[in-house]
């Protein structure tokens, strides 16, 4: 569905993962060590996406006022309610 709102729209698209989510080779966190896992918190998880939207805002969006929606499931979804 966001995919056809995208597409109607024109809007950009962007697909994240938890930096402890997901495949190995394709997240920061090469390993799993206890100090790793101090930033596995829902506070680390939003500043990890504020930091996102910023990079990308200044990457393609430069000067332009953007608009984010968010689509979320599992426990991330409960970040932004």
């Amino acid at each position: 569905m966001m995919m056809k709102f995208a597409k109607i729209y024109e809007a950009a698209v962007f697909q994240l993962e938890h930096r402890h989510y997901g495949p190995a080779e394709f997240s920061p966190m090469k390993t799993q060590t206890t100090l790793d896992l101090k930033l596995l918190t829902i506070d680390q998880a939003i500043a990890d996406v504020r930091e996102f939207i910023r990079q990308m805002n200044e990457k393609y969006f430069n000067g332009t006022k953007t608009y984010w929606v968010t689509f979320a499931g599992s426990y991330s979804v409960n970040w932004f309610t």
